[in-house]
């Protein structure tokens, strides 16, 4: 057997050194030719094929049929739009960036992080229902609440978190300027609770003070958005999908796994009565009347159990964000 492997190993050797070598030593290429041959050429054939692999979406379809349906579905209800919603429309006057009954005399104002982002379909079915004109307006990982900052926050090291600072305080500039009659803030309101905020550099870090900050920040954007003549709208945060149930979602589905809902971890959710944000929120509900609190949760749980999927079909795009068919989907109950 090894003799046989060896008698191989000799004869490839020596059939790569006759078809292989040779002809390439006799082969005197101009530099033009050999840089075509070993770079261009390459270059060309691998965009070729990434265009080829985007265009049909990683060739989905050799993950079977369930894979191609979910991955279709998904693209059917994703807006081409709302990505370019989030920091990049910073004069607020992209009419792709208007959500809802687009004609109506009512107008609302939606602003937060990536998760008013993510209600994109969400509040479009309730604006046209009710007649209301949305402009969408928001700025990732950022508490828009006037007043605070964010300190040291991702790559913001030693620093404020300035595009956020500098968002928020042209919303509120907008909502005193503007006619509104709704102002919508949605958050993933716990990501906020850090010694990460504060009012000014300088000022103190601990872990009671964030929430001190918040509070202020809160009844400030309650007064402003009051006295402007609109209606304060707070969106309490979804049902965060349980940890690795995405990725273990999709990888049963690739491999075909039977059964595969039971394998992926979907926790278990004991209301949100306790959370401190959950409490403000009611805190604030009673003294400004006016306040307007929604909750997709109801929508999303029953029970201990919430939804992670609809027809088998997941509704997290990631760890925090929905999916635009799930957004779609609950806007619909």
């Amino acid at each position: 057997m090894i003799r046989a492997a060896s008698h191989l190993k000799v004869r490839f050797i020596q059939q790569s050194h006759f078809f292989i070598e040779k002809p390439c030593r006799k082969k005197s290429n101009s530099l033009p030719t050999s840089f075509s041959i070993l770079v261009l050429i390459p270059i060309i054939i691998f965009v070729a094929l990434y265009s080829l692999t985007e265009r049909y979406n990683g060739f989905s379809g050799r993950f079977g049929a369930d894979y191609l349906r979910i991955t279709s579905t998904l693209d059917k209800y994703e807006s081409p739009y709302r990505e370019s919603c989030l920091n990049d429309n910073e004069d607020g006057k992209n009419n792709d960036c208007i959500i809802g009954d687009t004609d109506a005399l009512k107008k609302a104002l939606l602003i937060g992080d990536s998760h008013s982002n993510h209600f994109w379909n969400f509040i479009d079915l309730l604006a046209k229902d009710a007649h209301v004109s949305v402009m969408v307006q928001g700025t990732s990982t950022c508490l828009v609440l006037p007043g605070i900052s964010q300190f040291d926050w991702g790559r913001y090291k030693n620093s404020v978190y300035k595009d956020c600072h500098d968002n928020v305080a042209r919303y509120y500039d907008k909502i005193q300027k503007e006619k509104f009659d709704y102002v919508i803030i949605g958050e993933v309101w716990n990501h906020y609770t850090s010694d990460n905020i504060i009012n000014k550099l300088g000022d103190a870090r601990s872990e009671a003070l964030p929430r001190q900050r918040i509070e202020v920040a809160m009844r400030k954007a309650m007064g402003i958005i009051i006295k402007s003549g609109a209606k304060p709208v707070i969106i309490k945060t979804i049902y965060i999908a349980p940890k690795e149930y995405v990725p273990c979602f999709y990888q049963n589905v690739k491999l075909r796994a039977h059964n595969k809902d039971a394998s992926c971890e979907r926790g278990v959710w004991n209301g949100d009565g306790s959370d401190w944000f959950n409490q403000l929120f009611k805190q604030l509900k009673t003294e400004y009347p006016s306040l307007i609190i929604i909750d997709p949760k109801r929508v999303q749980c029953s029970g201990k159990n919430c939804v992670t999927e609809i027809d088998g079909i997941p509704i997290y795009r990631d760890y925090w964000h929905l999916t635009d068919h799930a957004s779609f989907i609950f806007g619909l109950c």
